[in-house]
């Protein structure tokens, strides 16, 4: 079996997209991403590959700021979905903030996105029906398969 990037150095960090990452959200994807870098970032790593994954940090950080919250709120759920995690995870993201932002972000964007996570967590905490919230206050936090739309 060949390596995915047989001239490592002269690769398109945007042949990685689907490569490395198979989530069908975004904010997964970003993730994914967040992961990689953490462990890229530890050296060791060639330079080439942290160039690569600083690039697709970006993209998909830039993607996802690009969503409206109604977007961003569906695919957060997704990525919820996927994971297997409970609406309490977005509790952990929005404590996390600026953390998950590309370094090389703008502050202003890197602000837009820790205040999307904190809207995001007050819209999942804070259902309009109160028996929703008070199952979520109760640890009932299960997070409803993503919408077909």
């Amino acid at each position: 079996m060949s390596p995915p990037f047989p001239h490592a150095p002269d690769a398109d960090p945007s042949q990685l997209d689907g490569l490395v990452i198979g989530d069908s959200s975004i904010f997964g994807r970003l993730m994914a991403v967040c992961s990689l870098r953490a462990v890229a970032g530890g050296g060791g790593s060639a330079p080439w590959a942290e160039q690569a994954i600083r690039a697709l940090h970006q993209r998909f950080f830039s993607r996802w700021l690009g969503l409206d919250l109604e977007e961003q709120k569906a695919d957060l759920t997704t990525y919820l979905w996927r994971t297997g995690a409970g609406a309490d995870r977005v509790a952990e993201l929005a404590a996390a903030g600026t953390a998950l932002a590309p370094e090389e972000a703008p502050e202003a964007e890197r602000g837009l996105f820790a205040q999307s996570l904190a809207v995001l967590y007050t819209l999942f905490f804070r259902a309009a029906d109160p028996r929703e919230a008070a199952a979520g206050a109760a640890g009932d936090e299960t997070v409803p398969a993503p919408s077909a739309s």
